[in-house]
């Protein structure tokens, strides 16, 4: 068997590398060991018994081989990890745990319970636990958290062996390019945001002081190559053609460099948009979306990450498409790790 080889540059500046040869997965910090394990099958499930650990690293091990099974095995919806302990924010991950003696554990879980962990993919300043009771502004929404700064998500794509980063846009410096991608007749029809820069400063400002919605640059490997706007749809012009509840989240896309439009790079970005916002507040159980009527390039990209069409409506400046997707119905299809239907 031919040896497997991953790397995946993570936040931090370190590269995690993922070696697999016959049915041994080693995973290095660089040029630092940090785990090596057996890959084997138990009860048809996929899944690996440690055999060592560098101690001084091993919570970041641990966390490591969750996230290399799923990097491995794509297709899997389930796995399990043999060793005598987890880290507890890592357990929550956790549906099944079968002692083996000896102080070891099974522990059994789903990709999709793995993949609403927010550590790996979100800066650690954002992920904070709800308040119980609830603040709410004036017009009955509850008070939103400060907007993330920086770098707000990363995922490696192992179909694309490419890292996906979303950042927050900064007016200063993303001026030009944003004004760009705007009056590219590509985009024009749809967006209808064309001008000149000091529209566009105008434009990004507005955003800049409006509490329900921020921008953001989407990235592979550094390169930017889309802009998003997150919104939370109970403040937002959406609200009284879906029911917005508390928490529902939505977002617009636009790919500024056409060279970035294929079908697998466009599906990693729908997918991690999606993504993004059900691990930015863990209360968030939907997303809506409001594409053009006559999109149908975008709907039927939104189709396949499991997004329902519910009705047509109509804003004053265009004809749109009500489409929303749940939680459990995206997790449980796990475009993360693989390609949709």
């Amino acid at each position: 068997m031919d040896a497997k080889l991953f790397t995946v540059p993570l936040r931090n500046g370190n590269q995690l590398i993922i070696k697999m040869e016959e049915e041994v997965v080693e995973l290095s910090y660089g040029e630092s060991p940090m785990l090596i394990a057996r890959i084997n099958t138990v009860d048809e499930v996929c899944g690996a018994s440690v055999k060592t650990v560098e101690l001084s690293l091993r919570d970041e091990a641990l966390w490591s081989l969750f996230y290399a099974l799923i990097i491995i095995r794509p297709e899997a919806k389930f796995f399990f990890v043999e060793v005598d302990s987890l880290p507890v924010d890592l357990s929550v991950a956790v549906s099944e745990c079968v002692a083996l003696g000896e102080g070891w554990q099974r522990y059994v879980f789903s990709s999709a319970d793995f993949l609403q962990v927010a550590s790996p993919w979100l800066s650690p300043r954002r992920i904070l636990q709800p308040a119980i009771d609830v603040e709410r502004d004036k017009g009955g929404a509850p008070v939103r958290l400060p907007k993330p700064r920086g770098e707000c998500y990363r995922r490696f794509d192992p179909a694309l062996q490419d890292i996906l980063t979303f950042r927050r846009l900064e007016i200063e410096s993303d001026l030009v390019m944003f004004n760009k991608w705007q009056n590219d007749p590509r985009v024009l029809p749809y967006w209808q945001e064309g001008g000149t820069l000091d529209d566009h400063f105008e434009y990004l400002s507005r955003i800049e002081s409006d509490p329900h919605i921020y921008s953001m640059v989407a990235c592979f490997s550094g390169e930017p190559f889309a802009y998003i706007e997150a919104y939370w749809a109970k403040e937002d012009r959406i609200a009284p053609f879906c029911e917005a509840q508390d928490y529902d989240r939505g977002f617009h896309v636009l790919v500024g460099e056409k060279q970035f439009l294929g079908r697998r790079r466009t599906d990693c970005l729908m997918s991690s948009i999606v993504h993004y916002l059900f691990l930015d507040d863990i209360r968030t159980d939907r997303i809506v979306v409001e594409p053009r009527a006559d999109n149908s390039k975008v709907i039927s990209l939104l189709r396949r990450h499991e997004f329902v069409l519910n009705k047509y409506f109509d804003f004053p400046h265009k004809r749109a498409a009500l489409m929303t997707v749940g939680r459990q119905a995206f997790f449980a299809r796990n475009h993360l790790c693989g390609t949709p239907d």
